[in-house]
């Protein structure tokens, strides 16, 4: 089972990459991120977002 600290907001994706929370919801669409909605919050693995981001924005 996946603890919670596995994964970050949409907020905090935001906050790490110095971007506003629309462009993160881009680049789910765009890089096909996988996520979640819990509620009215999106989370995302850590680890996926910094795989997959960091490979593509360089």
């Amino acid at each position: 089972m996946e603890t919670l600290d596995k994964f970050i907001t949409r907020k905090e994706v935001a906050k790490k990459f110095d971007v506003s929370d629309k462009c993160v919801y881009l680049w789910e669409k765009k890089f096909k991120i996988p996520s979640l909605k819990i509620g009215k919050s999106v989370v995302y693995k850590k680890e996926d977002v910094e795989n997959i981001l960091l490979a593509n924005l360089k």
